[in-house]
């Protein structure tokens, strides 16, 4: 009847008929109205609470209330009434009765499913304890804290040669190793979870890159408590992102590509080569922001850290370049085992190459006269780091391919994009500019 009639329909069915770069936010407000009402009736229809295992399915198939019908043998009338029992327990607030209930359904999901099925009380209390923490998302916090806390020390003794803060500088360093160390064990938490290398999708990918950005701070630390800072901030920056709303951190089983020793391998390498070639980009901004306040006074000191940074930072970018280029190689070996060829001008691959391509030219600039002096060095080094983001990003969410993500009509690119990137371009001009009348 038309009193019954889903009222929403007309509008949802006109959202969906547009292109997404053509929704609006009445319409986006729509679809996510409609998903949302879903849910809720899938969660009272009892579609969604699969939480009675069929002992007589060979596949291990788990079914929700709305599904009981499928379950047969001596337990199946108790269990088809469990649930019943458990709402009039709850509506009548009577918890003891409630949590008997739960027992029950407990004690028949450790009859009906064989012993290498669910997860063991160890796994399930580690999972909580993971899921209660958040632990990523409060290592973000101390990232930013601790690594402004070394930059602006180091920039006070550049300014101030006569101030000196090795306590304090220690202090820092070893704030940076128990983030470390509590993210590593964080990684490996969820790899223990999931039964699988914890870089398997772009959640996990981005918090693994943050972990290689400090592990990359920290190996160049004794250069440079500069390059430590900075990674502090970036793998702050890493953390958000992966914390936004449209990274899901949910534990899910791999998909069956995935399903190979070349995760652990090639995508821990390629990956990895993202937090050192990120730290370097880190650095050339901060080379800029040197150019932009160096004055008569400290330009000495500063020269003498923009060449000292200017050497880490090639260092790093080789590192990263090094990585790069193996994690592509073995991308290929993946793919002839996956796919039976080695490459085949997939998106991913193009830019993959096109990377590494990017990289080598910018390590050999210092050879091109006209080109080799600090401030180009850093300007590449930071814009290079836009053909990662492409890699990374822009191929998974909005080329079509095998490792695409993308579906029908990409996302239209968010306001801040722009204004990012219009704030780094002023900062690059204006470093130039500095730059310029100081080597006058």
């Amino acid at each position: 009847t038309k009193e019954s009639a889903y009222k929403l329909k007309p509008y949802v069915d006109n959202a969906l008929a547009k292109e997404k770069s053509r929704q609006n936010a009445f319409d986006k407000n729509f679809i996510k109205t409609d998903e949302r009402f879903n849910v809720l009736l899938g969660v009272v229809m009892g579609y969604y609470l699969k939480i009675f295992p069929n002992q007589n399915d060979p596949n291990n198939k788990w079914v929700a209330p709305a599904e009981l019908g499928e379950l047969q043998g001596e337990d199946s009338v108790m269990v088809n009434n469990l649930l019943s029992w458990y709402i009039y327990a709850v509506q009548n607030e009577n918890w003891d009765e409630a949590n008997q209930v739960t027992e029950l359904i407990d004690a028949y999901q450790q009859k009906a499913t064989p012993a290498n099925i669910l997860p063991s009380k160890e796994k399930i209390d580690w999972e909580i304890f993971y899921n209660r923490v958040n632990i990523f998302k409060w290592l973000s916090y101390f990232y930013i804290l601790v690594g402004l806390y070394l930059l602006i020390l180091q920039f006070i003794q550049i300014f101030n040669p006569k101030k000196s803060f090795k306590n304090l500088m220690r202090l820092g360093v070893f704030l940076m190793v128990v983030l470390f160390v509590a993210h590593g064990f964080g990684l490996g938490l969820r790899w223990y979870l999931s039964g699988h290398a914890p870089w398997s999708n772009g959640y996990e990918a981005i918090v693994f890159i943050g972990f290689i950005t400090v592990l990359a701070g920290l190996l160049f630390s004794k250069q440079s408590k500069i390059v430590l800072g900075a990674t502090g901030i970036l793998a702050w920056l890493m953390l958000f992102v992966a914390n936004l709303n449209n990274m899901d951190p949910q534990i899910t089983p791999l998909v069956p590509v995935l399903k190979s020793y070349w995760l652990m391998v090639h995508v821990a390498v390629i990956t990895g080569s993202y937090g050192f070639l990120g730290v370097s980009a880190i650095l050339a901004v901060i080379n800029w922001f040197m150019d932009i306040f160096k004055t008569p006074a400290n330009k000495k000191a500063i020269n003498l850290t923009k060449k000292e940074l200017r050497h880490i930072n090639e260092m790093i970018m080789t590192i990263g370049l090094f990585m790069l280029t193996i994690g592509t190689f073995l991308g290929g070996v993946w793919a002839n085992e996956s796919w039976g060829r080695y490459w085949g001008w997939d998106a991913k691959e193009t830019w993959a190459l096109a990377s590494v391509l990017v990289y080598t030219i910018i390590l050999h600039l210092r050879f091109v006269p006209g080109m080799k002096s600090d401030f180009m060095f850093n300007s590449f080094a930071f814009w290079g780091y836009s053909s990662i983001i492409m890699t990374f990003y822009g191929v998974n969410y909005y080329l079509t391919g095998l490792h695409s993500y993308a579906t029908g009509e990409p996302v239209p690119i968010p306001t801040w994009v722009p204004i990012t990137v219009a704030i780094f371009v002023i900062i690059n001009i204006l470093a130039y500019i500095r730059n310029g009348k100081m080597t006058k």
